[in-house]
């Protein structure tokens, strides 16, 4: 939420971690992520799946991606 893909090119690495660990505890504290958790993410694959998907990783999740540009029938 709040990013949008020019902003997201421009972070540097620091930056980009930074989100990843914002989001990770955001997912820990308000959805209880952690171990045994698996996250679906329904979106486009882009810069911002890549923050998602590591703050997942990082909260102790693994991530499941789903392309919402698959057909209904393979979601």
């Amino acid at each position: 939420d709040g990013y949008n893909q020019s902003f997201v090119h421009q972070l540097t690495f620091k930056q980009w971690d930074e989100s990843a660990n914002q989001l990770a505890h955001y997912i820990q504290t308000n959805f209880d992520v952690g171990p045994e958790s698996i996250v679906a993410v329904w979106s486009e694959m882009n810069s911002v799946s890549l923050i998602m998907a590591f703050g997942i990783l990082k909260a102790g999740g693994a991530y499941l991606p789903i392309n919402s540009e698959d057909p209904e029938q393979r979601v």
